[in-house]
């Protein structure tokens, strides 16, 4: 293995310096000492859950208003259709047999693993799955696909039709849940066969989309509560806006010459639900802001030259901008791009708002015992200490290499200013909660309380404000399809219900001023809007025993706080067995997770829906609302707990002192993150944004040795309209083939092959060549100097071109039409022998998969860490080569 370095560096240091970051050894050092840090942060973090554990519960299981979900499944849906329906254009390319991959093809290179004990069929192996194992095999996942196993012209069209009447359906409240698992499902197919598209907004949809399923979404706004309420009122047991209970529900008692009244139930229009999903969207909305937020670390976010260069973004310009660039580019587009970047790191402080806010609304206090509120200080100062030690211990390598002040005076600086930080913070927390500051200006009072205070700086008008103006500015000036829409849409859940209900009441009477028709006479009258299910109504109903199993339960009781410990500690346990790399690690990390919705339902066998009691938690608070019984509230919790578990550890940065513990972390949780299809990245223009417009030329040379351009760059004069309305997945397409997804190369040329075969009546051309053309976007200061530019103009005077691959279509595998899309064009047959395909026979590696996994188990880990070695030694040694110390980290 010594070896391997110097012949790695004997190419030369100019390649490796062109290759990946160069690995900084001092950082890489800090990676054990700093994960210890943050094992230790989340410690604190899960005590925290145990000692307040009443607020905790109440704030994931509550139940709410279900108009905010309902508002946003309609807006979520619409946009989705937008999202896939652009993508018209390349359909076939992307999703058929007769596009970028054969039908097998994409089996094996697109989900390989997945599709190991499936056959292709001939030469002794038999289409189809091998054994039920390899069914098995398959349905562990993550990449699930119909069009992975029937993907023709014919049946894609068929499957697109299915998914937009589900959506649509979805859309419209018919069906609810049926109908967004299936669209659900549909979306995640066509992710799954085809990721070449992908952007950041498609990550949005999945992710947002496995959320918004999980709801209860169609309470509002929906045919289905239509259907509902039109049933209940035909049988008199709807409480109507202008009857008893006002909409919200009642009781009454039905008295008829009877010898006692018998009570009857007037359900509410709006049905409340679990809080849960919408607050699990909340926090998905932080995680993608703040991730990208931190992320963005580059030298030209730190100069505020960000905006600057996305606007000359050739396939994102949407008009043209360059003299936008001109005349802002040194000034205001500076100020916009701090502003911005400040926005996505802070984002969080309005949901903190959000949740002490509610917290003081509801009277949810501390908890009552005195040692349970001095070990949550403890805990509390524990975390903020313990991210002064993350950064102390990392700042060293984190320091310009042009910094004025020496390590010392920074970390002294630091030390200094985050212990008066928090020492501010504790004191005017207490001062806001328990003595508010009372403001006096030209004989005008103001209260500055806590509540206050979050609302006005932490608040939802401030940020989302921010928001708003952002994602409207890039999608006037910037054409990157539906990612700003989605976020936007995504708003809607920071509102509750009965904002979400007020704000269509205002537009439904601003729309009856106008004369539109339609409207509900009690909006054109401005009167009050129609409740959700009171409080009231759902304590009134279990006292009198009208309670339904599947109503939200009053006063019930929780799991004791020892089961909490012993889930903690076996969490504990299990994690520390990894570090050493014990064999047994999953065992006491999954008998820890389950712990409690074991024992809730050991409860419920026992003892019914709420045999689950407690000796020490006592009742739920007074009037309290939960969605679920205990067996339910035992599942949610540990759902919640493990996705943010593993959601936090899959968002630990990738730095390099980071590196120890973050592929350990990403390997525990990799299996629920692919499985649930929240896998994420939010690496959006970061750390810097692309300084360079690049483009793809492809070139075809037939039979005849004739050239042909084909003008397939989103860029191309024949496809480039302005201002350019619809957003076309070329040009991401060529982004990704020309730049980091090499290996799409080969299939795009492949690709072209066989589709000039199918459009020249069979007949193969010679070969197919993809040329990257590019030029660097000039800075914001030679931009000022010389003035705006037009694009192609400046293209044919400072761009450069390569050729990146070249396909010979008679020899390249799969860049022959297969005899059945020959069939299917109505071409006649070739010789099989003339068609080479790039699949390659399963059935030898599934016999002996036994031995391949044990190989890859025993042989992932030392190949790795060697491999790394190699490659540090190699350009440390490529370093010292050119005399230059490493770039920090």
């Amino acid at each position: 293995m010594s070896g391997i370095p110097s012949a790695i560096a004997a190419l030369g240091p100019g390649a490796l310096l062109a290759a990946e970051t160069i690995p900084n050894e001092q950082a890489l050092a800090l990676g054990p000492t700093l994960g210890w840090l943050v094992f230790a942060c989340a410690l604190l973090v899960m005590a925290i859950a145990v000692l307040d554990v009443e607020r905790v519960r109440a704030f994931w299981l509550r139940t709410e208003d279900p108009r905010s979900l309902g508002a946003f499944r309609i807006v979520f849906a619409l946009v989705l259709l937008l999202n896939i329906n652009n993508m018209w254009a390349h359909f076939e390319f992307l999703f058929t047999d007769e596009g970028l991959y054969l039908g097998d093809s994409a089996r094996q290179y697109g989900a390989g693993r997945q599709f190991w004990g499936y056959g292709l069929g001939g030469e002794g192996e038999a289409a189809g799955f091998f054994d039920l194992s390899a069914v098995l095999w398959w349905a562990k996942g993550p990449r699930y696909s119909l069009l992975h196993f029937w993907d023709s012209p014919g049946f894609f069209w068929g499957y697109i039709a299915v998914f937009e009447i589900a959506t649509i359906a979805f859309l419209l409240g018919f069906r609810t849940r049926a109908m967004g698992f299936l669209s659900l499902i549909l979306t995640l197919g066509l992710m799954n066969r085809s990721p070449i598209y992908q952007s950041g907004a498609d990550v949005v949809f999945r992710v947002m989309f496995v959320y918004l399923v999980l709801s209860r979404c169609g309470h509002a706004y929906s045919i289905d509560n239509w259907l509902r309420c039109r049933k209940l009122r035909r049988a008199g047991r709807l409480s109507e806006r202008d009857g008893p209970g006002e909409g919200a529900g009642a009781i009454v008692s039905d008295d008829e010459g009877k010898d006692s009244e018998q009570p009857r139930e007037l359900e509410a229009i709006y049905r409340r639900i679990p809080a849960w999903p919408r607050m699990l969207i909340l926090l998905q909305l932080v995680t993608i802001y703040l991730w990208t937020g931190c992320a963005k670390t580059g030298s030209v976010w730190s100069k505020g030259d960000s905006l600057y260069y996305a606007l000359n973004l050739d396939h994102f310009s949407r008009v043209p901008t360059q003299y936008f660039g001109y005349v802002f580019g040194t000034n205001l587009f500076r100020m916009m791009t701090w502003t911005v970047h400040f926005w996505q790191m802070g984002f969080g402080l309005m949901v903190l708002g959000l949740i002490v806010r509610w917290a003081r609304r509801e009277g949810l206090e501390r908890p009552e015992q005195p040692w349970r509120r001095w070990a949550l200080r403890a805990c509390w100062l524990g975390l903020a200490l313990l991210a002064l030690a993350i950064t102390w211990v990392g700042l060293p390598v984190h320091i310009p290499p042009d910094a004025k002040l020496s390590l010392g005076a920074l970390r002294g600086l630091v030390a200094g200013g985050w212990l008066v930080f928090i020492t501010l913070f504790a004191l005017g927390w207490r001062r806001l909660r328990d003595r508010p500051v009372v403001l006096r200006l030209r004989g005008h009072e103001w209260t500055l309380d806590l509540e206050s205070f979050c609302t006005v700086f932490l608040g939802r008008k401030l940020w989302l404000t921010l928001g708003l103006f952002f994602h409207l500015h890039i999608l006037v000036l910037m054409n990157i399809g539906m990612f700003a829409p989605v976020m936007i849409a995504v708003y809607i859940a920071c509102l509750n219900g009965t904002e979400v209900a007020v704000i269509l009441r205002r537009l439904g009477m601003a729309l009856a001023r106008l004369g539109v028709p339609g409207m509900a006479e009690w909006v054109v009258r401005g009167e009050a809007i129609t409740p959700t299910e009171s409080l009231e109504f759902i304590r009134e109903r279990e006292a009198k025993g009208l309670r339904r199993v599947s109503q939200p339960l009053v006063g019930a009781r929780l799991l004791p706080v020892g089961v909490l410990v012993a889930s903690f500690a076996g969490v504990v346990a299990g994690v520390l067995a990894r570090v050493e790399d014990v064999s047994w690690w999953a065992w006491p990390l999954v008998l820890g997770v389950a712990l409690p919705t074991a024992y809730a339902l050991g409860g419920r066998l026992v003892g019914g829906r709420e045999g689950t009691k407690s000796s020490d938690s006592g009742d739920a608070k007074d009037g309290w609302v939960y969605a679920y019984g205990a067996f339910g509230r035992g599942v949610v919790m540990t759902f919640v707990a493990v996705h943010l578990a593993c959601v936090a550890a899959w968002s630990i940065p990738d730095k390099d002192c980071t590196r120890s513990f973050r592929a350990p972390a990403r390997e525990v949780v990799k299996p629920w993150m692919y499985r649930t299809q929240t896998h994420q990245s939010w690496n959006m223009f970061a750390p810097n944004p692309t300084r360079s417009n690049v483009f793809m030329k492809v070139f075809v040379t037939d039979a005849e040795g004739e050239l042909w351009d084909l003008y397939t760059d989103a860029n191309s004069p024949r496809n480039k309209i302005q201002p350019w309305f619809i957003y076309d997945r070329m040009g991401k397409i060529t982004r990704r083939v020309t730049g980091k997804g090499k290996h799409y190369q080969k299939w795009v040329a492949r690709y072209h092959c066989r589709m000039w075969a199918l459009e020249h009546d069979g007949e193969v051309p010679e070969e197919v060549m993809i040329m990257k053309q590019w030029y660097r976007v000039p800075s914001p200061e030679t931009m000022r100097k010389r003035g705006p530019y037009q694009p192609e103009d400046y293209l044919a005077k400072h761009g450069h071109q390569k050729e990146v691959y070249t396909a010979k279509c008679a020899t390249e595998p799969d860049a022959q039409p297969t005899n059945e899309l020959r069939r299917r064009h109505g071409l006649p047959e070739v010789d099989e022998a003339t068609i080479h395909r790039a699949t390659k026979r399963r059935r030898p590696r599934w016999d002996s998969r036994q031995g391949v996994e044990s190989k890859v188990r025993k042989g992932r880990a030392k190949a790795t860490k060697a491999l790394r070695q190699a490659k540090r030694e190699a350009q440390r040694h490529a370093w010292q080569t050119l005399g230059a110390q490493p770039p920090q980290r």
